[in-house]
C-alpha cells in the first residue's frame, strides 16, 4: 500500500475524522485569535448560506429586508461565498455590502469583529465567537429525516452518528436564536440539536422561515400569474 492510500484510508477512519475536526476547533482559537482582537464592530452583519455556496434561503431574505428599511441605513453587510466572482448585482452594487471568499484570511477576521451572524448551516469549527457577539442560526428545512443527534447509525461512514453529535456540539454553543418554522419543527430541531443542553440559553424565534415570508405577500394578480 501506497503512503497516498494510506493516508487515503486513515482520514476516513473515525479517530481521524475525530482529530480532524478538534484540530479545526483549536485552529480557531489559537491560529484565528488575531482576528479576534480587533472591536466589535456593532453595526455590521455577515451572512452566510449553505457553507457559501450561492446567495440564497433565509440569510438572503433578511439581508434583503434589512438593506431597504431606513432603521438599517447605517448598517455594514458582508457576505461570505465560495466563488465571490458569482455574487449577483444586488450584491456588488450595494455600498455598505463587501463580499469575501470562504475560508479566505479576510472570512475569519470579518467574523472575528462583526456584531452580528446570520447563517441556515453549519458553520466552519474554526470560526469562534466572541463575548458580545450575536448568532442568529436560520436552519434551512423542516426535519423530515434525522439531524444531528438524532442520526441512530453507528457505522464508521462519514457523516455517521458519530460525526453528526461531535460537529454538533462543536457548533450550537455559538448560538443565540434560531428561527422555527412551526411547533413540530421547533420540537424536532431542538432536539436533534440538543438545544436545552448544548445551547443552554438559545433564543427559540417561532416566526416562520424568513425566505417564506415573501409568499404572503403575493396579491390576487400575482397569484393567478
Amino acid at each position: 500500500m501506497s503512503a497516498r492510500e494510506f493516508l487515503r484510508q486513515f482520514r476516513g477512519l473515525p479517530l481521524a475524522r475525530s482529530v480532524h475536526d478538534y484540530l479545526l476547533w483549536a485552529q480557531g482559537l489559537i491560529l484565528h485569535k488575531p482576528d479576534r482582537t480587533g472591536p466589535i464592530k456593532p453595526r455590521t452583519v455577515v451572512f452566510e448560506s449553505y457553507a457559501g455556496r450561492n446567495y440564497s434561503c433565509s440569510p438572503q431574505a433578511i439581508y434583503e429586508y434589512m438593506v431597504a428599511q431606513p432603521e438599517y441605513a447605517n448598517w455594514k453587510f458582508v457576505w461570505c461565498l465560495a466563488d465571490p466572482s458569482s455574487a449577483p448585482e444586488v450584491l456588488t452594487s450595494q455600498p455598505r455590502t463587501r463580499v469575501v471568499r470562504y475560508k479566505s484570511s479576510e472570512y475569519y477576521r470579518v467574523y472575528g469583529t462583526a456584531h452580528y451572524w446570520v447563517t441556515n448551516a453549519m458553520l466552519p469549527a474554526g470560526v469562534r465567537k466572541r463575548s458580545g457577539q450575536k448568532m442568529l442560526q436560520c436552519w434551512h428545512g423542516t426535519s423530515l429525516k434525522r439531524l444531528r443527534a438524532d442520526v441512530q447509525s453507528t457505522k464508521s461512514e462519514i457523516n455517521g452518528a458519530r460525526d453528526y453529535r461531535r460537529k454538533n456540539r462543536l457548533d450550537v454553543p455559538r448560538f443565540d436564536a434560531f428561527t422555527f418554522q412551526s411547533e413540530f419543527g421547533e420540537r424536532t430541531l431542538s432536539g436533534a440539536f440538543e438545544l436545552e443542553r448544548l445551547g443552554k440559553n438559545v433564543q427559540h424565534l417561532r416566526y416562520g422561515l424568513p425566505r417564506n415570508t415573501k409568499l404572503f405577500e403575493y396579491n390576487d394578480d400575482e397569484i393567478q400569474r
